[in-house]
């Protein structure tokens, strides 16, 4: 069985956003077309032409999960007429008994809806495909969050459980979209923070 970690353990936190893989800030956000847990459809075309957008993947089995979209929520509050929302649900990080591996894409939609409720997410949830092909494009890991301008083009890798961070890059990225791409796109959020890595 694979181990588990906690989801704020630093070195988890630093291996996410030095992760090489995926696409990178610069590149264009890989084209989508998903099903929506209201069985509507998002594409990359609904998303940028008139608001940036912040992109984050998620499952209800995920810790990092459970402990990002509280964050976010309250992001949304004061992001949501600056910053479209979008919320990807990509697969059972740990799953289990009551959400096991989803068989199929119905299972997958079933297991969307549970942690749409749950956290009473207030955007749109898109249920990635079975075999997670938009997951993959991106190189999603469980912790990072997107932010794409209005042109399709990724300009941060943010981290969701450094609430502090995201909200000032947010803040930054609404007062001077040009400066987007200045700033470091993959900080080390254990140093920031100024937590020492266990064992050192």
């Amino acid at each position: 069985m694979a181990q588990r970690h906690d989801p704020c353990d630093p070195p988890i936190l630093d291996e996410d956003l030095e992760y090489e893989g995926g696409v990178r800030p610069g590149e264009p956000l890989p084209d989508f077309d998903l099903v929506t847990t209201d069985r509507g459809r998002v594409q990359k075309s609904d998303y940028g032409r008139i608001r940036p957008l912040l992109l984050h993947f998620a499952s209800i089995t995920s810790p990092a999960s459970a402990t990002a979209i509280p964050i976010l929520r309250e992001l949304h509050d004061d992001y949501r007429d600056r910053i479209e929302f979008l919320t990807i649900y990509d697969g059972e990080e740990s799953p289990g008994d009551r959400y096991p591996e989803p068989a199929t894409f119905e299972d997958k939609l079933r297991h969307a809806r549970a942690l749409l409720a749950r956290d009473r997410i207030p955007w749109p949830v898109a249920v990635d495909g079975i075999q997670g092909t938009f997951k993959t494009a991106m190189g999603a890991r469980p912790t990072l969050l997107w932010l794409v301008d209005e042109s399709g083009t990724i300009v941060r890798e943010l981290h969701a459980l450094d609430a502090i961070g995201l909200a000032g890059a947010l803040e930054r990225f609404c007062a001077d979209p040009a400066r987007a791409s200045e700033e470091p796109t993959r900080p080390s959020v254990a140093s920031r923070l100024g937590i020492e890595a266990a064992g050192t």
